[in-house]
C-alpha cells in the first residue's frame, strides 16, 4: 500500500514537472514572439521611414528644376547635363527627418523628359527605397506663344484644304491652331473654311498680339538668329540639321535682299529655317522646329508631310532696308498638299536650346514673356524596394 502511495506522488511530480516545463516552453515561445513581433514592426517602421525619405527626395528634385541658376531655369540650365544636375541636387538639404538620407544619383534625359531615380535610406544602414519618376519641362513662355501657324502680319490668299494640327496632350490643346494679327483676318478665315477644315483645327483659329507683328522687333530678331555661333547666312540653302543635330539657315542675299526658296526635293531636317523671300516647297517636308517665311508666300504643292513646331508668316516689303515695314499685301498660305502640324513643345525647345542667351532675352521682350510658361509635370511614378 505504501508503495502504490509513493509511486501516485510520482506520477503527480513528473505531470507538475511537466506542465511547468511546458509552460515555461510557452513562456519562452512567447516572449520570441513578442521579440519578433517588435522587430518585424521596428523593419515596417523603417521601411516607411524610408520610402518618405526616398518620397521626399524626388519632390525636391522637382522642386529644384523649377529653380533658377544665373537668371535661367534649371530645367534650362542643365538640360542634357546629367553630371551638373546631379552634383547641383547633391547640395541640397537631403535629410527630412534625423537619421534619415535620400540620393537623386542618376538622371536619365529623353528629349522633354528626365527620369530620375530618388533613393531613401536610413544614414549608414542598408535598408532603401528607390523611386523612379519623370519630369516634363514646360515650354519657354516665348515659345508657347507660338501657334502651329502664327500670322504675325496681314493675311493674304489662304488655301489648306488638307491641313491638320495635331495635339500629343490636353494640355497642348488649349491654345488656338492658328493666330492672326487682327481680329478681322481671324474671322474672314473662320468664314471662309468649310466645316469640316475647322473641324482638323481643334485649337480653332483666332487673334493673338505679338511682338512678331513689330518689324523692327523681327528685324532684330533675325539678325540675332542669323549671328548664332554655326548658323548658316547666305543664299544657298546647305544642310537642314536632324533632331541629333538641329541647324539653323537664315536664307537672304549678301546685302540682305530677299531670297527665294523653290525646292523640289522633300525637305527632311530640324532646327530653324528663315526664308526672306518666298519658300515654295513642291514635295511636303518633314521637318521639326520653327520656319520664319518673310516673303509673303508659303506654299507646298503635293505629297504628304509633316511640321512639328510653328510656321511664322510676316511679309517685310523689303529685307534688305535698314528699317523693315510690313507688305500690306500680306502672307500668302498655299498648301495643295495633306500637311500635319504635330504637337510642337518638344520641338520648340530644342529651337529655344540652340539660341544663345541674348536671343533668347529679345524673344522674351518682343513675347512680354519671361521665365517659363508654366510648371513641369510629373509623371510615371514607380516604387522598387532595396531590402
Amino acid at each position: 500500500m505504501e508503495r502504490g502511495a509513493d509511486g501516485q506522488r510520482g506520477l503527480v511530480l513528473i505531470v507538475v514537472l511537466s506542465l511547468i516545463t511546458i509552460a515555461s516552453l510557452v513562456a519562452l515561445t512567447g516572449m520570441e514572439l513578442a521579440r519578433v513581433n517588435e522587430q518585424l514592426a521596428a523593419n515596417q517602421r523603417q521601411v516607411a521611414e524610408v520610402f518618405m525619405a526616398a518620397d521626399a527626395g524626388w519632390v525636391q528634385a522637382a522642386r529644384w528644376w523649377e529653380e533658377f541658376t544665373d537668371g535661367e531655369p534649371n530645367h534650362r540650365h542643365f538640360w542634357n547635363d546629367a553630371p551638373g544636375a546631379l552634383a547641383a541636387i547633391g547640395t541640397l538639404d537631403r535629410v527630412p527627418r534625423p537619421g534619415l538620407q535620400w540620393t537623386v544619383d542618376e538622371l536619365r534625359f529623353d528629349g522633354d523628359v528626365v527620369w530620375m531615380a530618388s533613393r531613401g535610406a536610413p544614414v549608414g544602414g542598408f535598408t532603401a527605397r528607390e523611386i523612379r519618376v519623370g519630369y516634363r519641362r514646360p515650354m519657354a513662355a516665348s515659345m508657347d506663344r507660338l501657334a502651329p501657324v502664327t500670322v504675325a502680319g496681314p493675311l493674304g490668299e489662304y488655301t489648306a484644304p488638307d491641313l491638320r494640327v495635331l495635339h500629343g496632350s490636353p494640355e497642348a490643346a488649349a491654345g488656338p491652331s492658328i493666330t492672326t494679327a487682327s481680329a478681322d483676318d481671324a474671322e474672314r478665315l473662320r468664314s471662309e473654311l468649310e466645316d469640316d477644315q475647322l473641324a482638323r483645327l481643334p485649337g480653332g483659329i483666332d487673334a493673338a498680339d505679338s511682338g512678331l507683328s513689330d518689324p523692327e522687333g523681327l528685324r532684330a530678331l533675325v539678325d540675332s538668329i542669323a549671328g548664332t555661333p554655326g548658323a548658316y547666312d547666305g543664299p544657298l540653302p546647305g544642310d537642314f540639321g536632324s533632331l541629333e543635330s538641329p541647324g539653323i539657315q537664315v536664307i537672304r542675299g549678301t546685302d540682305g535682299q530677299a531670297i527665294d526658296l523653290h525646292l523640289t526635293g522633300r525637305v527632311r531636317g530640324a532646327g530653324i529655317l528663315v526664308v526672306t523671300g518666298k519658300l515654295s516647297l513642291e514635295q511636303a517636308p518633314d521637318f521639326s522646329g520653327l520656319i520664319i517665311v518673310l516673303g509673303g508666300v508659303f506654299e507646298v504643292d503635293r505629297g504628304a508631310g509633316r511640321i512639328d513646331g510653328a510656321i511664322v508668316l510676316h511679309g517685310i516689303e523689303d529685307p534688305a532696308a535698314r528699317e523693315w515695314s510690313t507688305d500690306p499685301n500680306g502672307s500668302d498660305f498655299r498648301v495643295g498638299a495633306r500637311l500635319e502640324l504635330g504637337p510642337g513643345q518638344e520641338a520648340l525647345n530644342r529651337v529655344w536650346d540652340q539660341l544663345p542667351a541674348q536671343t533668347r532675352a529679345l524673344w522674351d521682350e518682343l513675347a512680354g514673356a519671361t521665365g517659363p510658361a508654366g510648371s513641369g509635370r510629373l509623371f510615371g511614378w514607380a516604387e522598387s524596394p532595396g531590402i
